[in-house]
């Protein structure tokens, strides 16, 4: 019986080459809209399809004030979703960026674990300010973890070795 292979003897194996950018972006996407579907499946359950980007994107544009009174603003979700994608786009290219070199250098396998923190602290921030701002925050938190779960399936199933390696690096010894 063998023993399972180390997070170093991972490293040794040839990588196949992928482009890190479209990963990335193909990761913010997928992360992106699993939040928007938690968003709209809420928000059609409530029986107002667009409300919390409107909500947002009126709170991100207008002010807290504004926002408050807002059920149904197009325009004000559109630019929340152009702000929301961008943001999902750039954390995912990070997030490719170091699992890529996680597969390239073994001994950068803590960078996804601090990319998480990091995700993590601004969905604390966000809940934060939503919380101050009176706003109602009831599925953010749902769909940030979903977004969050999302890039990491993504990342993980485009990045298998360097998963493997940020996953096994504690037992390695």
């Amino acid at each position: 019986m063998s023993s399972p292979e180390s997070p170093f003897e991972a490293a040794e194996r040839p990588i196949e080459p992928r482009p890190v950018l479209p990963s990335g972006i193909e990761a913010g996407l997928v992360a992106g809209l699993a939040v928007v579907a938690v968003f709209l499946i809420q928000d059609i359950a409530q029986g107002a399809p667009i409300r919390t980007p409107s909500i947002l994107g009126t709170f991100f544009i207008e002010g807290v004030e504004a926002a408050h009174n807002v059920r149904f603003a197009p325009g004000a979700a559109i630019a929340y979703n152009v702000i929301h994608f961008s943001i999902w786009i750039t954390i995912g290219a990070m997030g490719a960026l170091s699992m890529h070199r996680v597969e390239r250098e073994v001994s950068s396998w803590y960078l996804p674990w601090i990319g998480l923190a990091v995700l993590l602290a601004a969905c604390f921030g966000l809940d934060a300010l939503m919380t101050n701002s009176g706003l109602p925050r009831q599925h953010a938190w749902l769909g940030a973890l979903s977004g969050v779960f999302a890039l990491a399936g993504f990342l993980s199933w485009r990045y298998p070795r360097g998963f493997e390696i940020v996953r096994r690096f504690g037992q390695a010894g």
